[in-house]
């Protein structure tokens, strides 16, 4: 039997630079790398000499597409979903008297696939939903991944046309739910005129 796949996160540590934006394409990234270091037809190599296809958050030179095909991810909408009420989470019991809050944040994500052909856009798009679709549990684990709430895959739009290249794209959205938490924290101060609360706010 199979063992379960395991995603490891290189991001475990939680940068202090780690952008909320940053979260939902960093982790599309990590993911369709993995899974393309193992295709065959479509090897993905860190080398740009050797890799097969091309994987970033970077629209590829028209001189790139012709060599070789190109997943681009692209984040769209990224809201709150108001979980709870005033999204409180708990108290705090550390030095200050301070209170958690947590929500979850809605992002909507375009996975677009190049290629020359239109066939061969597809079958890339189709290999990216796959994956989505047969790995999701996994990565619902990985990093504040909560939940894959929606992937579907769109119609094929030509992005450029000609006598010598056709270029050829087609999306695939996904919608995910990531978790947020932080945490506020009152400060006494005591001028003379009594105490003054400001509040600190900081992650967890």
């Amino acid at each position: 039997m199979t063992e379960p796949i395991v995603f490891i996160d290189p991001d475990d540590q939680a940068p202090v630079d780690n952008l909320l934006t940053d979260e939902s394409k960093n982790r599309l990234l990590e993911f369709l790398r993995f899974i393309f270091e193992r295709s065959e037809q479509y090897t993905f190599n860190d080398d740009e000499v050797e890799s097969k296809i091309s994987i970033s958050d970077i629209y590829p030179k028209k001189e790139d597409t012709e060599k070789k095909p190109a997943i681009v991810v692209r984040r769209e909408n990224m809201m709150l979903t108001n979980r709870g009420v005033g999204h409180f989470l708990g108290w705090t019991y550390s030095k200050n008297f301070g209170s958690r809050f947590m929500d979850l944040l809605q992002t909507q994500v375009v996975i677009e696939c190049y290629s020359r052909e239109g066939l061969e856009a597809e079958k890339i798009a189709n290999m990216v939903f796959a994956s989505i679709l047969f790995y999701r549990r996994q990565l619902r684990k990985v990093g504040r991944v909560h939940d894959i709430l929606t992937a579907g895959i769109g119609p094929e739009v030509p992005q450029r046309s000609s006598s010598e290249i056709t270029l050829a794209m087609v999306p695939v959205h996904v919608s995910f739910t990531h978790s947020e938490v932080w945490t506020t924290e009152e400060v006494g101060q005591y001028p003379f005129n009594g105490i003054i609360l400001e509040t600190l706010i900081k992650d967890p």
